[in-house]
């Protein structure tokens, strides 16, 4: 597409529970855009993946302009709503393949530069978001998860990361964390708090980028120079970088090719000092060796237990109206479960957060046009593979090569959709069926 206009009527739903947003001082947003601007580059979209293609465009072109448009406040969105991990290597243990150790060796190749990107702003700026390099664990609760988690030990030792498998009694004593069998621990991993990154991120941006929030554009023109237009004013500017998730469609490109996935987290009051003494470990991050029923977990640097469990696909934003009882039911089952020793904690928040997947787990980051550029599917790996997503996208807008953007294609794009509503009925079937496949891992 070289041209045509687009009105964008969708705009962002998420609530207003994100716990890693209320449990943190707040903070005071860039003014909303007003008036005509010109711009070099625009971009829209001010989560992972915008603010990365902003960093990475202004600091190769000091001399240009870069305007950042976000419908939201910055850590409003999925960004936000991350379950804090900066992933070094591959962290999905089912599907792990040790003769084929091609999509572990891209994954880590995008990983690692993802990490060096953020980790270099982090220090530089002295953002505090509490990343910290501890490595992540990855559990098991039945015989399929200790299996899958063989596989990955072994692919892992193949391309050179060093991993340690653990078992049950092994991994509690570590942790803390009872009912599972095994664990696989990689020190590949940097834990952080998602709002406060991002935010850092955005708070620190080059002086020749300009973050407007709260400005959703409403509608855009595309041609020789770009028109992005607002409640309250207009960008021009010669290209644009599209870095909006599930709202492309809205822009004119990957129609019936991304879907939402809402995942549900919760987030405990912080832990006194004699259940810290309790628990016996130190900060952590838990990943399930099979996602269908186990859930996530963030042991936090401010003592909240974290708990990321179950999913949807809906058409709304937010498929539970903010009313997440019955979720914060299922979140206390499974904390009860697994840390028995914490009779008395109870959730704080509880919250939704909706990420932007593919039917095949490609990726939506491509030169739409001379002068368009999308950076969007990150497939619930924001911190990651958004932020090399970003990256990529800046340098095809500075006419540039960036060998990510092999990685990145080697996955493929986003196919398509088996249409409205039998692929949301053909996702419940599947999820359900998957659930009590690995009820075992719960």
């Amino acid at each position: 597409m070289s041209s045509g206009t687009f009105s964008i009527g969708k705009l962002p739903m998420d609530d207003e529970h994100n716990g890693w947003a209320l449990t943190i001082p707040g903070r005071t947003p860039r003014p909303a855009l007003k008036g005509e601007v010109k711009a070099d580059l625009l971009v829209v979209g001010a989560g992972f993946a915008g603010l990365a293609a902003a960093w990475h465009y202004a600091r190769e072109r000091p001399n240009e302009r870069v305007v950042v448009l976000d419908a939201q406040t910055v850590g409003d969105g999925a960004s936000g709503r991350n379950s804090g991990f900066v992933l070094g290597v591959k962290h999905y243990a089912h599907g792990a393949d040790p003769s084929n150790l091609e999509p572990a060796i891209r994954i880590r190749r995008m990983s690692q530069a993802a990490t060096r990107f953020l980790g270099e702003i982090v220090e530089r700026h002295q953002i505090r978001c509490d990343w910290k390099a501890d490595g992540m664990y990855i559990a098991a609760g039945g015989a399929k998860g200790e299996e899958a988690i063989g596989r990955l030990a072994e692919e892992l030792r193949l391309i050179g990361e060093e991993s340690r498998v653990m078992t049950g009694a092994e991994a509690l004593k570590e942790t803390g964390a009872a009912n599972y069998r095994a664990m696989l621990y990689s020190a590949n991993c940097v834990l952080m708090q998602p709002v406060k990154l991002v935010r850092g991120l955005a708070d620190h941006l080059p002086a020749n980028v300009t973050l407007h929030e709260r400005s959703a554009v409403t509608r855009i023109a595309y041609g020789d120079r770009i028109r992005a237009e607002t409640a309250d004013g207009a960008v021009t500017a010669p290209k644009v970088v599209l870095a909006v998730n599930l709202f492309a469609p809205s822009f004119g490109f990957w129609k019936q090719r991304v879907f939402p996935l809402h995942l549900f987290a919760s987030i405990t009051r912080p832990l006194t000092g004699k259940e810290q003494e309790a628990l016996g470990a130190k900060p952590w991050g838990i990943l399930p060796a099979i996602h269908t029923t186990s859930p996530t977990m963030r042991y936090t640097e401010d003592r909240r237990i974290l708990m990321r469990a179950q999913y949807t696909v809906s058409l709304g934003e937010d498929p539970a109206g903010g009313n997440y009882q019955k979720t914060r039911a299922h979140h206390e089952q499974l904390f009860r479960l697994r840390f028995p020793m914490l009779p008395d904690v109870t959730f704080e928040h509880t919250w939704c957060g909706v990420v932007c997947l593919s039917r095949n787990y490609g990726h939506g980051t491509k030169r739409q046009a001379p002068n368009v550029f999308t950076a969007v599917c990150d497939n619930a790996v924001g911190a990651t593979k958004a932020v090399a997503s970003g990256i990529v996208a800046a340098d095809m807008a500075l006419d540039r090569d960036n060998p990510l953007a092999a990685d990145l294609a080697f996955f493929g794009e986003p196919a398509l959709l088996p249409p409205s509503p039998f692929f949301e009925i053909g996702f419940g079937v599947r999820r359900g069926y998957e659930a009590w496949r690995d009820r075992a891992e719960a």
